[in-house]
């Protein structure tokens, strides 16, 4: 996988990650077809980049604000 293809799904990634988090913030809900999608984007990445001897600066930058994000609701939960 190419930089430049790591750096166009990070985008994709971005963009539904607000279509994914404002309503969650605002309704407490998540829309389930984006959440659908966003797991097979993720699964799709896990299997491309498991032999990528490196990853792309914003594409990881991304991946870790999901992660940050998603442990910052849990510890206030």
């Amino acid at each position: 996988m190419s930089i430049e293809e790591m750096d166009r799904l990070a985008e994709e990634i971005d963009k539904m990650i607000l279509d994914i988090l404002l309503p969650a913030r605002a309704e407490k809900k998540i829309g389930e077809k984006d959440f659908e999608k966003l797991k097979g984007i993720l699964n799709d990445l896990k299997i491309r980049l498991s032999d990528a001897p490196v990853i792309s600066r914003k594409l990881s930058g991304i991946l870790f604000f999901m992660y940050h994000y998603r442990m910052k609701q849990s510890l206030l939960m």
